[in-house]
Order: structure tokens, then sequence, then C-alpha cells
């Protein structure tokens, strides 16, 4: 794949020099990529909040340290959010948030957030994953097996033109209960994606066009003499 992977390096040190960038790894190997990606993961945008005044404490990464009722170390003070740490997701941080307003008002709505919600990385190609993973299935001693279905082999895939990806289901051996979903999907839009299908977890219910429809019955043999329209999401042709 034309691509090295050095475990165990340490932390690694990056200059420039005037033959370009220069990184020198924990272990006294040099490299001298074109370029140089730094994840260091993220850190809670509380600076300046006066949170130490206040008696709230965070941690290393300045992130808000909360109980289970979302309460900071200081009496009446409440955090929900990205300055909490992980997920870090808008829609978890409404529901931490919509937790943490009926804590501190007392208010019997909703008292905890869902422990397994969904993930979702935006890349190319695109992942998303709910629930236990082998790992953590076995850390809580539940005997589990996986299965992967690829869209290669899935008709609709071949006819919307999206053959990347697959979908990774882990159950649990005594009574088949799914564990953990894992979504990786690569697509390759002739047209403009409609709102339904830009989460990788979202039903896709775009209507299939004329150009599709043609371009698939004719790798079929099949000829389109019309097409028509029927429900939204659906289409139907006449085939001779």
């Amino acid at each position: 794949m034309g691509m090295r992977v050095v475990q165990g390096a340490g932390r690694a040190t990056v200059t420039r020099t005037a033959a370009g960038l220069q990184v020198e790894l924990a272990n006294g190997e040099t490299l001298q990529p074109q370029k140089v990606i730094f994840a260091a993961g993220r850190v809670g945008n509380t600076d300046g909040l006066g949170l130490d005044a206040a008696g709230v404490a965070t941690d290393e990464r300045g992130r808000i340290i909360v109980d289970e009722q979302f309460g900071t170390t200081a009496n009446g003070i409440y955090a929900a959010g990205d300055v909490i740490g992980p997920p870090a997701l808008a829609s978890v941080s409404m529901e931490q948030a919509r937790v943490a307003a009926c804590w501190a008002f007392d208010i019997p709505l909703k008292r905890s957030v869902d422990i397994l919600p969904p993930f979702g990385v935006y890349s190319v190609p695109e992942v998303a994953m709910v629930g236990l993973t082998e790992e953590a299935a076995a850390a809580q001693g539940i005997s589990c097996a996986a299965g992967r279905a690829r869209f290669e082999t899935n008709t609709r895939a071949a006819i919307s033109g999206a053959t990347e990806g697959m979908v990774k289901l882990v159950f649990a051996r005594a009574d088949l209960t799914v564990l953990w979903c894992a979504h990786r999907r690569r697509r390759r839009y002739r047209t403009r994606p409609s709102r339904s299908s830009r989460h990788p977890l979202r039903r896709h219910h775009r209507l299939l066009h004329s150009l599709d429809l043609q371009r698939a019955h004719h790798e079929r043999g099949v000829q389109v003499r019309r097409l028509r329209r029927t429900t939204p999401g659906r289409a139907m042709s006449r085939r001779g």
C-alpha cells in the first residue's frame, strides 16, 4: 500500500530544515517526510473562564471534571458538552445539557444519557459505530462473534455505484443479541446527495435517477424503454 508503520517509536520531534521537514523518533531514527500530521487529541477550551476562582476542577487536558449528574466540584455549577471530554458529539452534548438542567433544577424529566451513543467519523471513507466492540464485550465476560457484509455483494449498492464499504456486526453467541454495529462506506455520488443520506447510519432514501438505472440495466444487457417516477425514493422502469 506504500505505507510504513513504525510501532513503539515513542514521542517524535519535528524540525524544519533547509531540505524540508525532519522527524526524529525516540528510538534515534530520523525521517524526512513531505507532510506531517499532528494528532494529539483534543483539549478543553476552558482557558480564561475563571474555573479556578469558582472552585471547578479540570483534568490535565483542561476538561471539566463532572459526576454522573454532570455536577462539577463546585456546588451548584454544572457542565456538559465538549468541555467535559469524549464523546464530544453534538447530539450527545445536547442530551448531556438536558440531563444537567434536570438535575440542576430538580426536574423529573430526564436523569441519564444513553450509555451507548453512536459515533460517526466524517472522513473518506466515512466510519460509524454504535454498541460494544469485541474487546469491550470480552472485558464484560460476554462470549461473542463477528460477521461482516461487504457492499459489493449488495444489489442496491451495485445499482447506485457505491460498492466500496462494509457493515460489521458483533453479536452474543448465547442468544444472537446484536452488541455492536460498524459501518464503513465510501460513496461515489453521481448526483448531489439528499439530506437524509449524509449520516453514515441513516437509511438512504435517494431517488434513483434515470441515468443510474440505464447504466445498471445496460450492464445487465437490458434496454430501458421508459422510466417513470413513483413515490420518493423509488423508481420503476419498463423493460423490453
